[in-house]
């Protein structure tokens, strides 16, 4: 999905890149806001390195930007932000 998403929006191969991301729950609750940034950022590095996007994730690679939880009841969903 990482890869098709990233050649629809014209994701190039890069060096590098700052990446931040938002997501929207449908209901407001209390959530563990390092146990979602972790997975998040886990899932997304390997995924942008596997499909190669990235050479490799090491900070030298991937610097991170926000990563906030929000809620949105109509329309939950992940926004993420790639910017070389």
């Amino acid at each position: 999905m990482v890869w098709a998403l990233g050649k629809e929006a014209g994701l190039p191969n890069m060096d590098a890149c700052i990446i931040s991301a938002t997501v929207y729950f449908s209901t407001s609750r209390k959530r563990d806001a390092d146990n979602f940034e972790y997975g998040l950022k886990k899932i997304l590095q390997d995924s942008l390195v596997r499909c190669g996007f990235l050479p490799d994730d090491s900070p030298e690679q991937i610097t991170w930007g926000c990563v906030a939880l929000l809620v949105d009841r109509d329309n939950p969903r992940t926004e993420v932000t790639i910017s070389m």
